[in-house]
């Protein structure tokens, strides 16, 4: 079902705090379907015997989420089952969720 979101990345890189963006990843990520604001970041869990999927949005420290970005984690968080997005601002609060999860 998920298998064809796949999203070419880093789609960028940032040069003195400034995005650059990879112009050709950006053009594969099109021709591919994929829209603006997919989360970067689709982990799929098991927890005792369910399984999960955890799409998360990776930002910087002072990153604002973009109108398209909140628009699929809304959508992605109004799907029943386990099936959850949010927005994380380092790979600690990644590690935190995941961890609360395993103890669920």
């Amino acid at each position: 079902m998920f298998s064809a979101l796949r999203q070419e990345v880093p789609a960028g890189h940032y040069i003195s705090g400034k995005w650059v963006p990879y112009y050709k990843t950006l053009k594969n990520n099109k021709e591919m379907g994929l829209e603006k604001g997919i989360p970067d970041l689709l982990i799929m869990p098991e927890v005792n015997g369910k399984k999960y999927l955890v799409f998360i949005e990776m930002k910087r420290a002072k990153g604002k989420v973009s109108k398209e970005q909140k628009k699929w984690i809304d959508t992605i968080n109004r799907v029943d089952g386990g099936v959850m997005a949010m927005v994380c601002y380092n790979s600690g609060e990644v590690i935190d969720y995941l961890e609360a999860l395993y103890k669920i």
